[in-house]
């Protein structure tokens, strides 16, 4: 192996400083493994959790706010809309704040030719919380920009081409405006009420859960330890591959791309990285899901500290009880609360899509009001 020396700089939960060692990635296909890399709590730690819920205890300490969006769904040929497609997606949001570096965005997008959408995403900023802030505060607007300047395409691939350009449009203003060591990862999902559209750069993930099937991922893992086409990408790129050496002048933790020295090989913002670490996000279209369905987003904060039979698990419950998405979030973030101590921030959002026909989202619990007043404030509708 061949050792090598980089200069010291403020250490974050991305980036690694000191040394580093040349050598083999473990790579696991793109799929998360069975446990974390900081190993879940047991499934009879999720069960009591569960059980408490079930009883009927509140999720005390728990950040989360419920959030109502009712539209038309809309097939994009002409400006045809069906109203007989109406759905009511709705949205909570949970929170582990330690460094306050995650950052989080849910709004309507208004796009060009009259096509409205609703836009969530998750920004794990590193470094600061410059480049995450300002992804959340603008990504929106970047999506809109970019959608209106290409009205010679299909619907589809205009939207798709749109999040691609508004990701490097972020990044390239992040890198103008924040200091050099200052990045994000971001994870979008656009529902236009006819696809589900989702693009990201990091590891920050997103799921689909349909009935009693398992979780499905929908997000491209760009932690380099899973991916072995971005190691091969990136070392066609010009970066060095290894893993940061500790006092004892062993490797330990996962493997970086050097200069830089991130754990990820796309990112936003970044400036002190190698050119290896781009903005353009992976980007997937699925069809609007026919039955009910959540589809949750979430940071490695989250992610780290769960694992995808523990999220079914609180899900079936969910389901079973017909809790509201507030119930849901903090049974989640609270799973993750109990083994995330003062460790990293952890952000989640939980969307609910109904069955077609359905009048009443979980976080209503059976009732008209609440949640509307609150929607119409955050999201303009």
């Amino acid at each position: 192996m061949v050792m090598h020396s980089l200069p010291q700089r403020p250490s974050t939960s991305r980036k690694a400083p000191q040394a580093f060692e040349e050598g083999e990635a473990t790579v696991h296909d793109g799929e998360l493994p069975a446990v974390s890399a900081h190993d879940a709590l047991g499934d009879s730690h999720v069960d009591r959790i569960i059980g408490d819920l079930e009883a009927g205890a509140d999720n005390t300490g728990m950040l989360a706010l419920p959030s109502k969006a009712k539209e038309l769904a809309r097939i994009h040929t002409g400006s045809l809309i069906r109203a007989e497609d109406k759905v009511d997606i709705t949205h909570a949001r949970g929170f582990l704040m330690i460094k306050g570096e995650d950052k989080c965005a849910s709004t309507k997008l208004e796009l060009d030719g009259g096509v409205e959408a609703i836009m969530h995403g998750v920004f794990d900023g590193h470094g600061g919380a410059r480049a995450s802030e300002f992804c959340a505060a603008h990504m929106a607007e970047e999506i809109v920009a970019a959608y209106a300047k290409k009205p010679s395409l299909p619907h589809e691939a205009r939207l798709k081409e749109a999040l691609v350009d508004a990701f490097e449009a972020v990044h390239d203003k992040v890198v103008r405006i924040s200091t050099a060591d200052d990045g994000t990862t971001a994870t979008v999902v656009v529902f236009d009420y006819v696809h589900v559209y989702i693009a990201n750069v990091g590891d920050s993930a997103a799921y689909l859960s349909l009935g009693e099937l398992p979780v499905e991922r929908l997000t491209a893992d760009h932690r380099l330890d899973r991916n072995e086409a971005e190691q091969r990408r990136a070392v066609a790129a010009g970066a060095t591959l290894g893993r940061f050496r500790g006092a004892d002048g062993k490797p330990r933790g996962p493997l970086r791309l050097y200069p830089g020295g991130l754990a990820v090989s796309r990112s936003i913002g970044d400036g002190d990285s190698t050119a290896a670490v781009i903005p353009t996000p992976d980007v997937k279209m699925i069809p609007m899901p026919r039955q009910a369905s959540y589809v949750l987003l979430a940071s490695d904060g989250i992610w780290d500290f769960i694992t995808e039979p523990q999220v079914d698990k609180v899900l079936a419950a969910a389901r079973k009880h017909r809790w509201r998405l507030s119930k849901v979030v903090g049974a989640l973030v609270r799973v993750v609360r109990d083994r995330n101590e003062d460790i990293d921030d952890g952000t989640l959002i939980c969307i609910h899509v109904p069955e077609p026909g359905s009048t009443t989202p979980p976080n209503r619990g059976g009732g008209k009001g609440g949640g509307e007043s609150l929607a119409k404030r955050m999201l303009g509708v």
